[in-house]
């Protein structure tokens, strides 16, 4: 049986559990989480250009609460953040049934959701949405 490669998840969870207790810089624990990404993933143009955006460190979620986690641009925006407000919708539910239409809408929107609460999974500092 195939072996499950989580060094990319582990890695996140670990790192930012580091850069809580003040043991990791975000700026080291970034650029280890890109490293360890390119090392499970091929390393496409397009996945080497996507990690190079994406940084680790201190973010805010939707309500104002502090969080360590995976984010993205000038603003800080979390992935799970921005998962939740732009992806998790109607209409990417209705794009899912389009592609795949034995699923249900509530099954489309199952799967968003779970993708949502995973990132947010990965994350420290604050709770689950």
């Amino acid at each position: 049986m195939d072996q499950v490669d989580d060094r990319f998840v582990r890695g996140v969870v670990e790192l930012v559990g580091q850069v809580l207790e003040g043991k990791q810089e975000p700026g080291s624990a970034t650029s280890r989480i890109r490293q360890t990404f390119l090392d499970q993933n091929p390393t496409t143009p397009d996945n080497v250009e996507s990690i190079g955006l994406i940084s680790l460190g201190a973010t805010t979620t939707s309500d104002g609460s502090p969080a360590v986690g995976l984010k993205v641009g000038k603003e800080n925006l979390s992935l799970s953040h921005i998962f939740w407000k732009a992806v998790e919708s109607d209409e990417v539910a209705e794009l899912i049934r389009k592609r795949f239409p034995s699923l249900t809408l509530q099954e489309a929107e199952a799967v968003l959701r779970v993708c949502t609460v995973v990132l947010t999974n990965l994350e420290g500092g604050r709770r689950p949405c």
